[in-house]
């Protein structure tokens, strides 16, 4: 962790994470971290607690989101960043979005109801989370509500190759999709931790898929990486350090945490970057970033 470093990727209950903006920018100020942004998964309803609390403790941040999308049928994360959003704009370009997400989570319930003989309906799960689109995280917590001590149990049901885990709709947007909406909106588009499908930073077959898939979405308007993440390893984060400074993106970096139960092993400020970073992040956005 960077003393006094910027840690732009973290998630609070209006998404998967298990802390209100508030709770995180209170540990955030606590760790000597100097800003933090909630990226909240295809949300927005995030965005004004977030500053509010941000402004409570003195911390600097930005309007963030993490935007899911579907490339060849893989799994990319689009990261969003402004000032100020035109809100408007990104919550009608994320309806197609949240509306696959509860189809994907209504499978997910009647597979529930067909293993477990347990009944739990969306509207339920609105009762927890009225605003910001429904994740797996959300039909965890309401079990662990009703069965506390089965909590393992569903964690395991809901994660990686779980009994319950349904894919993702395939009419997610496409990457292209994510970043034109978030220029559209007024921001900047970043890719989130592009190394993580593969940990090992010496398979150079894998890495340089990546970076074939990095330079179509240059050519769609990418504007950068996030290259300090917790999901890459110190060989994986040089390479796309050098790539970034070649190829004239911006870098950023972010732990992506979540909280103690879906990725205990992610620690708010585990993966940050330096004011320098920030400031050239920020002034792109205010001279660059589409309007």
């Amino acid at each position: 962790m960077i003393k006094g470093g910027f840690d732009l990727q973290a998630h609070s209950i209006f998404s998967d994470g298990e802390y209100t903006p508030l709770q995180i920018m209170r540990m955030a100020k606590n760790k000597g971290l100097a800003g933090v942004v909630v990226t909240d998964h295809n949300a927005i309803a995030h965005f004004d607690a977030a500053l509010r609390a941000a402004s409570k403790f003195g911390l600097t941040t930005l309007e963030g989101l993490e935007i899911t999308t579907n490339y060849d049928e893989i799994n990319l994360h689009i990261l969003g960043y402004a000032k100020t959003f035109k809100r408007a704009i990104l919550a009608q370009g994320l309806k197609r979005t949240i509306d696959g997400y509860e189809r994907r989570l209504s499978k997910m319930l009647d597979r529930l109801y067909a293993q477990e003989g347990i009944r739990i309906t969306i509207a339920e799960l609105r009762k927890f989370k009225p605003k910001g689109a429904l994740v797996k995280f959300d039909i965890y917590r309401a079990l662990v509500k009703r069965y506390p001590r089965r909590a393992r149990e569903f964690k395991a049901m809901l994660t990686k190759q779980g009994s319950l885990v349904t894919p993702y709709d395939l009419t997610m947007l496409s990457p292209k999709q994510a970043i034109r909406l978030i220029h559209r909106a007024g921001g900047v588009a970043i890719l989130s931790h592009p190394a993580d499908k593969g940990r090992t930073a010496e398979n150079k077959h894998f890495m340089k898929r990546i970076f074939d898939i990095i330079e179509r979405l240059r050519n769609d308007g990418l504007d950068g990486l996030e290259v300090y993440s917790s999901h890459h390893t110190p060989a994986q984060i040089k390479a796309l350090l050098a790539f970034v400074k070649r190829k004239g993106l911006l870098i950023t970096g972010g732990s992506d945490f979540h909280g103690p139960t879906w990725h205990s092993e992610i620690k708010l400020g585990q993966a940050s970057i330096s004011s320098k970073d920030f400031h050239h992040l920020t002034q792109f956005i205010v001279t660059h970033g589409p309007t």
